[in-house]
């Protein structure tokens, strides 16, 4: 049984042979086909076509692998690199969920050949998901305009000097636009203690503070405030004193 060294690299191997008889006849060319694969499959992944935020917890995966011995048959994925999803046949656009919860997620993909050899080394992207919208949370103070703030009562519709305060929060990706209108109007911003005036994009929090300083027999003022944070999750609320 004679040994043959095949072509180098990976891929479709043939080998051809002839016998010669000892009278010197030789016979037709005759030949077998083999495939030989030495190296893992390699590849990449792309997590929400490559942007930096999402909304939405279920992520639409771009693949790409090559293999260029027996060709990549299946991948399969985790979120943390060590559970891992069931095999699936090697496609190049795949549906998966992010683990629970706002924040940084990463996606890791193994790819398999037909030969059974993995992929090596880490393949993975990253992304933050940013499912909850941004927060305001209303306080009012009779006593001073950075003190004294609790929870909005309504026999404060009379006083006649209050302090109106909106903090507005999202420590996920943070604020990107604030609005606010006031009707009817009755208040004056307090333009020291609204750092949203001043917002700087990406902010995890600013405040607007506002002072009325009538007395509103006939129901206060309405100050309607509406966000949005850089995701594009908006929130809208309506506070009135």
């Amino acid at each position: 049984t004679p040994t043959w060294t095949m072509l180098p690299g990976d891929g479709s191997k043939t080998v051809y042979v002839q016998f010669r008889d000892l009278a010197g006849n030789s016979s037709g060319v005759l030949s077998d086909t083999i495939i030989v694969d030495m190296l893992p499959p390699t590849g990449t992944i792309v997590v929400a076509g490559g942007v930096d935020l999402t909304t939405n917890s279920l992520a639409r995966l771009t693949l790409s692998a090559s293999d260029l011995g027996s060709g990549v048959a299946s991948m399969r994925f985790s979120n943390d690199n060590a559970i891992w999803g069931d095999w699936t046949a090697y496609t190049t656009s795949y549906l998966w969920p992010l683990s629970a919860g706002d924040g940084a997620k990463t996606v890791y993909v193994q790819y398999r050949d037909q030969g059974g050899a993995l992929s090596v080394g880490t393949i993975s992207d990253s992304i933050t998901l940013d499912a909850t919208g941004p927060s305001i949370a209303w306080a009012c103070s009779t006593t001073a305009v950075d003190a004294g703030y609790a929870v909005c009562p309504a026999d404060w519709t009379t006083a006649s000097s209050v302090w109106v305060r909106a903090t507005l929060s999202d420590t996920v990706t943070g604020i990107a636009s604030v609005t606010d209108t006031q009707s009817p109007a009755g208040a004056d911003l307090v333009t020291a203690s609204s750092s949203c005036r001043s917002l700087t994009a990406g902010a995890a929090s600013c405040t607007l503070v506002w002072r009325r300083t009538t007395d509103t027999t006939t129901g206060g003022v309405t100050y309607a405030v509406s966000l949005a944070d850089r995701s594009g999750n908006p929130a809208s609320e309506i506070g009135r004193a």
